[in-house]
């Protein structure tokens, strides 16, 4: 889930984008579910910077990095 929000200011553009996504742990499917979304922001921001728009991206991705081990 995401929302991009344009602030224009006086002289540019800013874009930003909210970000929530669903832990990436669980089942096959919330795993596919969670890599979609990636996917999809990555195009997006892809987009934005060919066409040299200024933007940040902050929120929750709910990444866990390493084993639980």
């Amino acid at each position: 889930m995401r929302l991009w929000i344009k602030v224009i200011c006086e002289n540019s553009e800013i874009m930003l984008c909210c970000v929530y996504l669903p832990c990436e742990e669980g089942n096959r499917k919330m795993r596919e579910n969670y890599q979609e979304a990636l996917n999809i922001l990555q195009k997006e921001t892809d987009i934005l910077e060919n066409e040299g728009k200024e933007f940040y991206i902050f929120g929750d991705f709910n990444a866990h990095i390493g084993s639980p081990e």
